[in-house]
Parts: structure tokens; C-alpha cells; sequence
């Protein structure tokens, strides 16, 4: 059994990381640190998500791995942008720990199938005559 799905949160800005942004003169490429490297599905969820996501002054945002990217006027991220992530994240991360777990119940149905499938060959073994 694998360990359970740890929520994602976003735990820091990255300033070294952060630069001017291509989207305007005022617009900065902010980094923001998560708390977990984001599996390829919460990721792909995360990113849908975040562009039907519909708010006054919503910016590009991405997630990829560790990090989540968001093109943003500095003195909007706090009191704007951070608390319209943090509603997608809940919404994210809700949608993914339903998705872990009907994944995690298919392979634990399927490893126990295979284990009753070698417990049945291994008695058949015992008591099988070939000759």
C-alpha cells in the first residue's frame, strides 16, 4: 500500500526564482514555492481548473513540479490573486485525493485478485499429479 495523497498548499514566494514577466511593463513572473512536488495529474487538473477560473484581474498562472508561476502585478498577488489560488488548490486538491483514492482502491483490488490468483496455483502445485 503506497502512502495517502498529502494536500498541496503554496508555502513561499521564490525570489530568486521571480523575474520581470513578458506580459507587461508592470508584470512580474512571481514564483511561489509548494509544499509538495505536484504529481503530472494534480498539475494537468490544477492548470484546467485555474483557466475556467473566473475572477476581476486574473493572471496567467501555471503549476509545474515544485512551483506554481503566476504573471501578476506585485502589489495584486497578496490581497487579489493568493486567496483565488488558494480556492482552486482546495478545489484541486479535493478532486485529486477522490481521484488517489479510486486509484489507489483499483491496484489494491487488483494486487489482491493476483494474490488470490498465485494462492490458488500454489495449492493446485501441492496437490497436482502429472504422471
Amino acid at each position: 500500500m503506497t502512502a495517502a495523497f498529502t494536500p498541496i498548499k503554496i508555502i513561499g514566494l521564490n525570489d530568486q526564482a521571480s523575474s520581470s514577466s513578458d506580459e507587461g511593463a508592470d508584470m512580474m513572473r512571481v514564483v511561489l514555492d509548494l509544499s509538495e512536488q505536484a504529481p503530472p495529474d494534480w498539475a494537468e487538473y490544477f492548470n484546467h481548473r485555474w483557466k475556467q477560473h473566473i475572477y476581476m484581474k486574473k493572471s496567467r498562472a501555471q503549476v509545474s513540479g515544485k512551483c506554481l508561476e503566476i504573471d501578476c502585478i506585485l502589489d495584486e498577488l497578496e490581497k487579489t490573486h493568493l486567496p483565488e489560488l488558494r480556492t482552486v488548490f482546495e478545489e484541486t486538491n479535493a478532486a485529486y485525493a477522490t481521484f488517489y483514492a479510486k486509484r489507489e482502491a483499483a491496484l489494491q483490488a487488483e494486487q489482491a485478485k493476483r494474490n488470490a490468483e498465485a494462492a490458488k496455483l500454489a495449492e493446485m502445485k501441492k496437490t497436482i499429479k502429472f504422471d
